[in-house]
């Protein structure tokens, strides 16, 4: 809880909810993110947060004495990055694909993702774009730092790596 707390989570979701509202010239207000708050809850044992297998079990609790129980579903918010995947960034994805240093270097087969983005790409399902999503960032950190496309190694490569 400590390490999601001061590390991971919180400090992620304020970055992206600070960067979202600045954006957009929205001033946000985070209820929950109180010290007092945290403090106290962080002294409760955890057999009382998630009791019965349950997770906000003392949240629920408190809500069942209001008449109001929490037992909607999540909603996520949908960005729109598979849509783009699939539709207006296709050709720019396929021509990195094509271009890939990774494939050159012998690190992907170049066959199989382009085959697997365009199974992905003709599906009506949105399903998982994350293997694509990975692809280009490490297409794109390879080119930075190692190689560039269809040239040297980058100096970096003779002298760190």
């Amino acid at each position: 809880m400590y390490r999601d707390l001061f590390f991971f989570k919180i400090p992620k979701l304020l970055r992206f909810q600070d960067r979202a509202s600045m954006a957009w010239s929205v001033e946000v207000r985070v209820p929950y993110l109180d010290h007092v708050l945290l403090e106290e809850l962080a002294q409760v044992p955890s057999r009382v947060l998630l009791a019965c297998g349950l997770t906000k079990s003392l949240l629920r609790q408190i809500t069942a004495r209001l008449e109001a129980p929490v037992e909607q579903p999540k909603l996520y918010v949908a960005t729109p990055q598979r849509e783009w995947l699939k539709s207006s960034l296709r050709a720019e994805c396929t021509a990195l694909i094509y271009d890939s240093t990774l494939a050159e270097a012998g690190y992907i087969d170049r066959r199989t993702l382009l085959e697997q983005y365009d199974r992905y790409a003709a599906s009506p399902e949105l399903g998982n774009s994350f293997f694509l999503w990975k692809f280009i960032n490490l297409e794109f950190w390879y080119r930075r730092f190692i190689r560039t496309p269809a040239g040297p190694p980058h100096p970096v490569t003779s002298t760190h790596v």
